[in-house]
């Protein structure tokens, strides 16, 4: 905006003073809408965060109990039987 010969903020600086102008003129709503639905988002995406995280700790955990039942099997296999390495994707 200041190259055109206007006001030399931020966009987000303009915005919060949009809304507080907004405020003063009577209209409370609009930000309070803003606020409430912005809250909602976030602890939307902070519980959808959660829940990855806390699937990939059970992915994480089933993945070493394989590995260690895989070890514990090998240990059980007659000696003349030999296991093959194969690579994972």
């Amino acid at each position: 905006m200041s190259a055109k010969g206007g006001l030399d903020i931020s966009f987000e600086e303009y915005r919060l003073q949009y809304l507080d102008h907004l405020e003063q003129n009577g209209f409370e709503g609009i930000a309070q809408f803003l606020f409430d639905s912005i809250t909602n988002l976030l602890q939307r995406k902070l519980q959808r965060l959660e829940r990855e995280q806390e699937q990939k700790e059970k992915e994480r955990q089933l993945s070493q109990s394989m590995e260690q039942v895989s070890i514990e099997r090998k240990d059980e296999l007659p000696s003349n039987i030999t296991l093959l390495a194969v690579d994972k994707p």
